[in-house]
């Protein structure tokens, strides 16, 4: 539902601004808290929801909403891979059905997908760096 525009902004404390695109007005943003696996998605209104990786590998992330309910799950790659996605950067979609009629699903998505974007590209630059 739209053309979005996504920014990472700041140094030692950044943080995500997503916008349409042509406009210069934040409509959501993420704050990651100091570990990277974790953060808040803000809307201008006041909304929150949580995001957060599920598990220890940090394969499957999850968005929560105010009251703790799952709205959509990320899990890194597909189910029927093949020898050419091992370079592609994929994951699996789940949303709850109850809740898709979210009116900020568009833009939480977008944003989540862009954050898992930054994190693989941080953990490559990490690993080229130590070795």
């Amino acid at each position: 539902n739209g053309v979005f525009t996504m920014k990472r902004v700041g140094f030692f404390t950044t943080h995500i601004t997503l916008r349409r695109e042509g406009s210069d007005v934040d409509i959501a943003s993420y704050h990651p808290r100091w570990t990277g696996s974790a953060g808040e998605l803000r809307f201008p209104d006041g909304r929150l929801y949580q995001f957060k990786s599920a598990n220890f590998w940090g394969t499957r992330h999850e968005v929560l909403d105010a009251q703790g309910r799952v709205l959509l799950a990320l899990r890194s790659g597909v189910e029927d891979s093949h020898f050419s996605d091992i370079f592609k950067i994929q994951a699996r979609l789940d949303l709850d059905t109850a809740l898709r009629d979210n009116r900020d699903l568009d833009q939480i998505v977008v944003l989540v997908w862009y954050i898992m974007l930054l994190h693989h590209q941080d953990a490559a630059a990490g690993a080229a760096v130590s070795s």
